[in-house]
């Protein structure tokens, strides 16, 4: 019984996290057919960084920087897609120790989401290439080269812009802006 008890807080904790695991595989589960609905960005996040909390490498540092910001009218499995592949990306982009950043924000009445990190940066002459099929800096059997790609096609839906460039010091930003509920051009289904 004493073991019981003192075992008590991580087995709290570790109910919990399971619990929040199973919330956002839920959420990324949901039918895209669906009317859209409004989203909270800053939760996609967190669901993003929550799924992949096994598959960022030791010493990748995450540092989250989310403000309160309105929600956007959408679909919050593919939306969870976009977070989750340009976290994803960032991770595998640094080599040993490195910092993610994510940050969300206002900015002219649509919510910007930021990925940034430490790693190498985008190879030069990537712009063009960036978000076509096929396009990967990865290994062959890493990844395919469409990551990128499919997230485009969901923000362009969700009648937002996604771009990229290097940071002044170092390594990829990202930069997903979508309307905030309300505002801008409604998305069209993402089927």
């Amino acid at each position: 019984l004493k073991v019981v008890r003192e075992s008590k807080p991580v087995l709290d904790q570790a109910l919990e996290r399971t619990g929040q695991l199973v919330r956002q595989l839920r959420l990324a589960g949901r039918g895209d057919h669906a009317e859209a609905e409004p989203v909270d960005v800053n939760e996609l996040v967190d669901g993003s960084l929550i799924l992949l909390a096994h598959e960022l490498k030791q010493g990748v540092e995450v540092d989250l920087r989310l403000q309160e910001v309105p929600p956007v009218n959408g679909w919050p499995g593919p939306l969870g897609q976009v977070f989750l592949n340009l976290i994803q990306n960032a991770g595998q982009a640094m080599e040993g120790e490195g910092r993610i950043t994510v940050t969300s924000s206002v900015e002219n009445g649509h919510v910007a989401v930021t990925v940034s990190d430490t790693g190498p940066g985008l190879p030069a002459g990537s712009e063009e290439n960036l978000f076509s099929p096929g396009w990967t800096t990865k290994h062959e059997k890493e990844g395919t080269g469409l990551g990128l790609f499919i997230s485009k096609r969901i923000v362009d839906k969700h009648g937002g812009r996604i771009r990229a460039e290097n940071g002044e010091s170092g390594g990829a930003v990202f930069v997903v802006t979508l309307p905030a509920a309300g505002e801008g051009t409604p998305p069209v289904d993402v089927g």
